[in-house]
């Protein structure tokens, strides 16, 4: 008679049965991957996307966690500045401290934030996350952002204001990226502008 484990009862508790079916399945299951490696490759990307998306939740809790911050008038660092309003926001993300005092003199008080990326940011896809995390300037977008639902609720609009040269098409590209790795939601919803 089998005994099984938890209230599901989805897996057996007989040692003596175990063993010898996993080492069967495990057979079967190497003979499928012989006989059908393409699918199975597909399928083992797949499945590295899923933990990749899961570590990036991981991650952003981590660091949004931390720091509570307020995304309006809190200036988090030298490179933000910060507005009157919490939601609704307009955040810019320029490049470089000049662009960044230029975006000052004329920007919203209320509704508008900027921050000076420093140069290009990291390559999110062609670097493991463990890598990308220990960036700062990672690190602080991802303090003003906040968490994915933080980002949505804060922000209406996220502008990468880059110069329309070579440099500036990189940096647009890397925030991008950035931007698709962490925050692919604010894609959905639309609050991605490139000016």
């Amino acid at each position: 008679e089998p005994t099984f484990v938890g209230q599901a009862k989805s897996q057996l508790k007989m040692p003596e049965i175990t063993t010898d079916l996993n080492s069967i399945y495990k057979e079967i299951i190497l003979d499928m991957f012989e006989a059908r490696k393409k699918e199975f490759q597909i399928l083992i990307k797949m499945m590295e996307k899923i933990k990749k998306a899961s570590d990036v939740d991981k991650i952003l809790k981590q660091i949004t966690g931390k720091k509570k911050t307020k995304t309006g008038l809190a200036n988090i660092s030298s490179k933000y500045s910060g507005c009157q309003k919490e939601e609704g926001i307009e955040l810019f993300l320029t490049e470089g401290l000049s662009a960044k005092g230029g975006l000052e003199l004329s920007k919203s008080p209320v509704y508008q934030a900027v921050y000076a990326m420093k140069g290009k940011i990291l390559n999110c896809f062609s670097k493991d996350l463990e890598e990308v995390i220990k960036n700062d300037e990672i690190q602080e977008i991802i303090s003003i952002l906040g968490d994915s639902k933080a980002a949505i609720k804060k922000f209406k609009k996220i502008i990468i204001a880059a110069d329309s040269d070579v440099d500036g098409a990189q940096i647009i590209n890397l925030t991008l990226g950035f931007l698709a790795t962490f925050y692919k939601e604010l894609f959905f919803k639309g609050l991605v502008y490139i000016p």
